[in-house]
């Protein structure tokens, strides 16, 4: 993922020495931070977006906390990478609840702030996204 996002990155967007120090979490906190739950927030969207959110076949790997089998602890069927965290059937949650609940808080959140024309915005996309999830 790392080779992909370093030939697509032409016009140069990333950089990678602030998005280590951040997915590290050792960056200092300066004025547009918020807190310290919100850098582990964004360091954990970081790492889902390269694919590398702690799975049991990462932590199996790293032999970290004594784990003894890369196997999914919900379903004890197919080893636990990060394709399988959004696809297993013993989730609690599926992708569609967890998207619908996301586009429901962000909506929350317009409504608060007054924003009205991106609320708009929103419940345009959020009828073709429906559209799209129910295909």
């Amino acid at each position: 993922m790392i080779e992909y996002l370093f030939f697509f990155n032409y016009k140069n967007e990333f950089d990678w020495f602030k998005t280590l120090e951040f997915i590290s979490n050792r960056n200092k906190f300066i004025f547009w931070q918020c807190s310290e739950e919100d850098t582990k927030e964004r360091s954990y969207k970081i790492k889902n977006l390269l694919k590398e959110l702690p799975t049991y076949e990462v932590l199996y790997k790293r032999e970290v906390n004594e784990i003894t089998s890369e196997t999914c602890p919900r379903c004890n069927i197919e080893i636990e990478d990060w394709f399988h965290v959004w696809k297993c059937e013993r989730n609690e949650a599926t992708i569609e609840e967890i998207l619908y609940e996301s586009i429901f808080e962000y909506e929350e959140m317009l409504i608060l702030e007054d924003k009205k024309e991106d609320l708009e915005i929103l419940r345009d996309i959020n009828i073709n996204l429906s559209e799209i999830m129910t295909q």
